[in-house]
């Protein structure tokens, strides 16, 4: 993971991306725990000053409520998690960024894995490459195919990469759509729509108005709403 990472910073990419990340990342931030590594050391550019350096991880919230009122639990695809580092790259959800691009359009069918979406924008498959009966992506497959078939492991893992580079060159989510459609918001934002809406607003008001917009609006009525102030009240003998 220490290697890796030190390739990346060296490449100094923008974006850093991973299809269903909070496994990904997930999985390389407690393996790092577990060796007693600290994670911002590896996820933090080299050359950032020590006492700069940082690292955050902000799980996306995993329950939503429809109009109706009911709670329900959010599929993967609709959490955005958001990871914060002293790097030359913003770390992303592929998976969550094409779900969030397309927001507005009927759910994919069969779901929103990256085999089935390659598959339906016409660019591919994963690589199937084992003779081994075990079920293609369970903890028992990776588990054989890492210890009995490791070249064909890393081919399989490499394909992987291979087929998200070409589905961002045929649907251009990462490379162009994700920055145009965030605006001047931060991608840590871009699950929301009123707020990067509400980004906008404030940036024309400071450009084309010059004036800095509040965040409060005005009290319409009169102030009668009950604050969180003196509540205390003394009673008499």
């Amino acid at each position: 993971i220490q290697t890796c990472f030190k390739q990346i910073h060296e490449w100094q990419p923008d974006i850093l991306a991973a299809w269903n990340a909070s496994y990904d990342f997930g999985t390389i931030i407690k393996n790092l725990e577990e060796a007693k590594i600290d994670p911002v050391t590896v996820f933090s550019d080299p050359n950032c000053p020590v006492e700069w350096r940082e690292f955050e991880f902000k799980e996306g919230q995993t329950v939503k409520i429809t109009e109706s009122g009911v709670r329900q639990n959010k599929d993967f695809h609709e959490i955005w998690h958001v990871y914060r580092s002293m790097a030359s790259f913003y770390m992303l959800d592929a998976m969550a960024t094409y779900n969030y691009i397309r927001v507005n359009t009927p759910k994919v069918f069969g779901g929103y894995g990256i085999n089935n979406i390659v598959k339906t924008e016409g660019v591919g498959s994963k690589l199937h490459i084992s003779d081994t009966r075990l079920i293609d992506g369970t903890i028992a497959w990776h588990k054989y195919m890492s210890k009995s078939e490791p070249i064909n492991y890393i081919t399989y893992n490499i394909w992987d990469v291979v087929i998200m580079m070409e589905l961002d060159k045929h649907t251009k989510d990462i490379t162009l759509n994700l920055r145009l459609l965030s605006g001047l918001s931060s991608f840590d934002i871009f699950n929301s729509g009123p707020k990067r809406i509400i980004d906008s607003i404030f940036f024309y008001g400071l450009e084309e108005l010059k004036m800095v917009l509040g965040t409060a609006p005005r009290r319409q009525d009169g102030g009668k709403v009950l604050g969180l102030d003196e509540w205390i009240n003394k009673l008499t003998k």
